[in-house]
Parts: C-alpha cells; sequence; structure tokens
C-alpha cells in the first residue's frame, strides 16, 4: 500500500488518503457504515425482485388437463399433447377475442384396466394428482375417458365438481352431454376435427369445473374475472 494510503484519524487505513473527499469518505463511513451496507442489501434485494417480478411470464389465458387412457406423452411421432395446446390457444383467442391467446394443456395417463405392473403404478399416481387437481382447480376445463369421469367427478362428500352444462347450450343445440348433464361427449362436437381432439378417445367428456378453489395465489376478484373467461372458453368449444 503507497503512503498516500494513510491512516485515518481513527487508526484505520484511508483509501483515498488526506484528501478532501478521503476525509469526508473516512468520516461519513465511520458514523454511517451499517446504515450504508443495510441499505445497499435493500436496494439489491430491492431489485433482484423486480427483476424477476417483470421476467415471470403471465398467467396463461386458459388450461385444459386431460385425464384418461390415451397416453399424451410427448415423443418424435406423439405431438398429441403439443396439438392439443396449440388448438385450445387459437380457441381461447376466439372466444375471448384476442390475438396472442396462450393455453397451457397437461395430462395424466391412468388406463385402469392394464396388465402392466409399471402403468398400474403410473395411473394409481395419476389418480392421485387428478383427484388433487380437481380440489385446486388449478385448470377449470378438464377433459375425462368416461369411466374416470363416473367415478372422479363426484368428491367424497357427494358434491359436483363439474357445472351444469345447459347454461351454457346454445338454442337447438344437438350436442350429447352426460346423463347427469355437467358434461359433453367431445365425439358430438366440432373439436374432433381440431388437431390435438381429434386424437383423444370418443367417449372423452369435456366439463367445466365449479367455481370453487381450496387453494390459489389470485386474488377473489381475480379469480372471479379469470373464471368468467373459462366459461366464456367452455361456451365455445361446445358450439363451436
Amino acid at each position: 500500500m503507497s503512503e498516500e494510503q494513510k491512516m485515518s484519524p481513527q487508526g484505520e487505513v484511508s483509501l483515498f488518503g488526506n484528501s478532501r473527499f478521503g476525509k469526508w469518505f473516512d468520516n461519513f463511513w465511520y458514523h454511517y457504515k451499517w446504515q450504508t451496507l443495510i441499505a445497499l442489501f435493500l436496494v439489491v434485494t430491492l431489485t433482484v425482485c423486480v427483476v424477476q417480478c417483470t421476467m415471470r411470464p403471465d398467467t396463461p389465458d386458459t388450461y385444459i388437463c386431460y385425464a384418461g387412457a390415451k397416453d399424451l406423452r410427448p415423443t418424435s411421432t406423439n405431438t398429441t399433447a403439443q396439438d392439443l395446446q396449440t388448438s385450445m390457444a387459437t380457441l381461447a383467442g376466439e372466444a375471448l377475442e384476442k390475438e396472442d391467446a396462450t393455453a397451457i394443456a397437461f395430462h395424466y395417463l391412468i388406463v385402469t384396466n392394464s396388465d402392466n405392473p409399471s402403468t398400474q403404478n403410473l395411473s394409481l399416481s395419476n389418480i392421485e394428482s387428478l383427484k388433487a387437481q380437481l380440489d385446486v382447480a388449478g385448470s377449470f376445463l378438464f377433459l375425462m375417458d368416461e369411466a374416470l369421469y363416473n367415478i372422479y367427478s363426484v368428491n367424497a362428500s357427494g358434491d359436483h365438481y363439474m357445472t351444469d352444462v345447459a347454461p351454457y347450450l346454445k338454442d337447438g343445440s344437438v350436442v350429447e352431454t352426460t346423463p347427469d348433464g355437467r358434461g359433453v361427449y367431445l365425439r358430438s362436437t366440432p373439436l374432433t376435427n381440431l388437431p390435438g381432439f381429434c386424437d383423444l378417445p370418443s367417449d372423452t367428456i369435456l366439463c367445466l369445473r365449479v367455481e370453487f378453489s381450496i387453494s390459489g395465489s389470485m386474488s377473489a376478484a381475480k379469480r372471479a374475472e379469470y373464471y368468467k373467461q373459462q366459461e366464456a372458453i367452455f361456451s365455445h368449444l361446445i358450439n363451436g
């Protein structure tokens, strides 16, 4: 260290020597060192949080959950999940009159009559995931095999997860609804002509979950607004 880096009045090394600025800095640092360090820490933390929030992707306009025996796990030849997601984004855009609508499709492979142990284990795990999804309502739009719908569309208390379809149907609609009136068979809708949808089993049931959630980060007002969007998309899906 050079002679210019002299000792401060407090016996500490001065980084700026005995210049006017050096003396001011030494005095300031001596009295406000901890306050300055805390302030710098808060500024850095706040900056990181702001940057992360601005980079965080917006909530998709819609989610759709498929549960059934059709394997949607992506491979070089299986693009059903991606096709379904692309079709859903287009349909959501039409329903919401929004050019850049986004959609997320996720799926649970559940084969109830498989003899394969690994498939049985995966199906059991996915059944639990489906039940949790129905409770939490991360998605309000569901595509379910008929057998799964008949078992899991009602909770342990006997309450229906899915809402009545009738209020969303146009007058004179000829779509085929489930016996309980809370689902629409995919085969009776124009969706069977669209990529992704056309690859699903004919007995797949499209349904809209009731507006309720036991968890979620959205405020009540925001969630109500989001649900109205899901209603508009559901109506568009079943009416074409």
